[in-house]
């Protein structure tokens, strides 16, 4: 090899290097071959939009300390043990708390040139052989269609948005439950021609629990929209956290018209007939995929299928 020379190829630069690095540095993972396609287009042409998307991964990473990320990072580029050097990454992280995912991306570039270095320097030589020959068997990994699964794990933002849409179907499975028994409560209660205490009361506690559950899957749908903003891996679980968050507003409302039939209604004075909405019944979500699928646009590992009535 001549002086000059480098492993990486040629054609990997731009928002393909920055893609495969950033990944390799945070993850230690080679994206699947329509996640790294996703981000590729994330990332852009330009500086200015590379540099963006480098700081927006950075923020899945947000919960981890200066020095643990420095840690993490350090340690997948082939960096440690060099205690100066994570001293001082650690120090650069924490004036840089904002963009540290564009940190580390120089952090990769400035090692990427170090194959030829000489002097105090000559120590990373070796090392920027070794991440240029990993960046270039991640691209060739990444950029191959067939690659429908990761090298490795998902991040954690990732596995705490899965957590969050367990949750958040769970919630709205609840919701849907309790909203379906407070309108049959209502519907009945409208439809006789008396109403006991006994039967009011239960009707009352009915609908404020639909009422409850239904604000419940709001706000953990909510949290999820949150998280699942944060992933960089695909857009189907944003899209499915909004589409909980308006499954669950459909049952608040549901649950506010039963309890509008309840509220009309006393013990002396018989109700008026009143038809309700049917609450939605809801997809099977018993079996929650522990992990994603390998598929960009099904993240979380379920299809929603759920209609509003």
């Amino acid at each position: 090899m001549q002086k000059g020379e480098k492993t990486m190829p040629a054609a990997i630069f731009g928002a393909q290097a920055a893609v495969i690095m950033l990944n390799r540095a945070f993850n230690d993972i080679s994206p699947q071959a329509l996640v790294y396609a996703n981000q590729v287009n994330v990332a852009g042409s330009t500086q200015e939009s590379i540099h963006a998307f480098a700081v927006a991964f950075g923020k899945s990473f947000a919960s981890l300390s200066d020095s643990a990320l420095a840690h993490r990072v350090l340690a997948n580029m082939g960096l440690l043990p060099d205690t100066d050097l994570l001293l001082g990454v650690i120090d650069y992280l924490s004036v840089n708390r904002e963009a540290r995912g564009l940190v580390v991306l120089q952090i990769g570039q400035i090692l990427s040139d170090q194959e030829f270095a000489t002097g105090f320097m000559a120590k990373y030589a070796p090392v920027a052989v070794a991440w240029n020959n990993e960046v270039t068997n991640a691209y060739t990994f990444s950029a191959t269609p067939t690659n429908t699964e990761p090298s490795n794990a998902w991040s954690p933002t990732d596995l705490m948005a899965m957590a969050a849409g367990r949750e958040a179907a769970g919630a709205l499975t609840t919701a849907v439950s309790a909203v379906a028994t407070a309108t049959a409560v209502a519907t009945a209660l409208s439809a006789a021609t008396s109403v006991s205490a006994d039967a009011l009361a239960s009707a009352n506690n009915a609908v404020n629990a639909a009422r409850d559950a239904a604000a419940a899957a709001i706000t953990a749908a909510d949290q999820y929209m949150v998280l699942a903003l944060q992933t960089l891996t695909s857009n189907s679980d944003d899209n499915q956290a909004a589409t909980f968050k308006t499954s669950a507003i459909a049952q608040l409302n549901i649950a506010n018209a039963a309890t509008a039939v309840v509220e009309s209604i006393t013990v002396t004075a018989p109700p008026s007939a009143m038809a309700l909405s049917p609450a939605s019944q809801l997809a099977a979500y018993e079996d929650w995929a522990v992990e994603p699928v390998g598929v960009a646009v099904q993240l979380v590992g379920v299809e929603v299928d759920f209609a509003i009535n």
